[in-house]
């Protein structure tokens, strides 16, 4: 019998050292993809209370403690409170679920959300705001940041890293509630236009703004979206 303990012990002693070595894997990786910014803050008591009754997975809720929110890589990507944004998101999709929650916002204010779909199975989805469209980015959290979001090919697509650093150069960094929008909404723009290509400012694309992440401009925006295309289903 003791032997058996002995053995049970160790198993289990083996999958927390590993779930730690991958937890601390795609965390590392992450961090040296988007350095972090200057003025991140830390999570609250209670926003961390509200994450632990959550469906979050806890390994996000480490980076939170770790390193905080804001501004990643310049702005490129925003590790982000949440319950701040929660109900944005449902604005968006037309309806509150609570196994739906918002985690990353690109400089361009496109969100990255969460989905609790099973007790065993997850997945994450990004929502172009610019394009009203949805697509499911890893049908794991745990290959999303290990595999997805660090991938360069991937994410400078994902993140629209070209057009990012010609609007950095141009309007300046970003700060935490901070986002570049378009004037006109890219939405409108001629179907030809590149967001990829290097010269996009120059290339018939409306020009990038900036605008400050509140209640107003996003229920602006999604209204002019949404009574020009309909809402998003």
């Amino acid at each position: 019998m003791l032997f058996w303990d002995v053995v049970g012990f160790l198993f289990c002693w083996e999958l927390i050292v590993i779930n730690k070595i991958k937890m601390s894997d795609w965390i590392e990786k992450f961090i040296e993809t988007f350095k972090p910014g200057e003025n991140l803050t830390t999570p609250d008591e209670q926003t961390l209370k509200l994450a632990e009754e959550s469906v979050l997975p806890k390994e996000l809720i480490t980076l939170w403690k770790k390193y905080g929110f804001g501004n990643y890589g310049n702005g490129i990507i925003k590790v982000i409170n949440p319950f701040e944004y929660a109900n944005t998101l449902y604005t968006w999709l037309g309806g509150e679920d609570k196994n739906k929650l918002p985690i990353l916002i690109s400089g361009f204010g496109d969100i990255f959300y969460y989905r609790k779909i099973t007790d065993e199975d997850d997945d994450v989805s990004l929502l172009d705001i610019h394009y009203r469209r949805i697509d499911v980015c890893s049908y794991s959290f745990y290959s999303f940041m290990k595999s997805f979001i660090v991938n360069k090919e991937i994410y400078e697509e994902a993140l629209k890293k070209p057009l990012f650093t010609e609007a950095l150069e141009k309007l300046g960094e970003l700060t935490e509630k901070e986002i570049y929008l378009f004037a006109p909404a890219l939405a409108f723009a001629p179907p030809a236009c590149s967001l990829t290509s290097p010269t996009a400012l120059f290339s018939g694309l409306p020009s990038p703004v900036k605008t400050f992440i509140n209640e107003d401009n996003w229920s602006l925006f999604i209204f002019v979206i949404s009574n020009t295309y309909g809402a998003l289903s």
